[in-house]
């Protein structure tokens, strides 16, 4: 009657012990997707933050009559974005392109402003497959917008 109990599928031993490595395989690779998951949200908020920026200081950069005034606008819109995030550690104005011609732009051109802003946060959770850190020590987003200079001149006299 034993030998019918204890067939080769029902062994009379316990099964916890495939249960904690099933358990610990489980858990091991959830903490991996949660991790990953930090990760991509950190990076979707680094690149809408510096999207933003970068948006509103092209637009601020667009109002200026000349390139010093466009870079020192650009500025001081990144400089308010730069206290409201403490994931970012680093966010600059990297280039200002004021193209307005020399005040004669050629027919059927605007004159336009270019600006360019890079965001670097640090990665929340090291992810490492294989050895290999997948995001690196920090994540870098750069963005740029164009613009057309919106500065009016009104010829004096007529």
């Amino acid at each position: 009657m034993n030998s019918q109990r204890h067939g080769k599928n029902n062994s009379p031993r316990s099964n916890k012990g495939s249960t904690a490595i099933e358990l610990g395989a489980a858990a091991l690779i959830m903490i991996s997707l949660v991790a990953f998951g930090l990760n991509i949200g950190i990076a979707m908020i680094g690149y809408t933050m510096n999207d933003r920026a970068c948006r509103d200081a092209a637009r601020a950069a667009a109002q200026a009559a000349t390139t010093t005034e466009a870079t020192t606008r650009a500025s001081r819109i990144l400089a308010s974005y730069r206290g409201s995030s403490p994931l970012f550690k680093q966010l600059q104005l990297s280039q200002v392109t004021y193209t307005d011609f020399g005040g004669t732009p050629p027919d059927g051109v605007a004159p336009f402003v270019t600006v360019t802003t890079v965001a670097e946060s640090d990665v929340p959770c090291a992810v490492n497959v294989f050895g290999k850190n997948v995001f690196g020590d920090r994540m870098q987003f750069r963005r740029s917008y164009t613009f057309p200079i919106v500065k009016l001149t009104v010829p004096l006299g007529s």
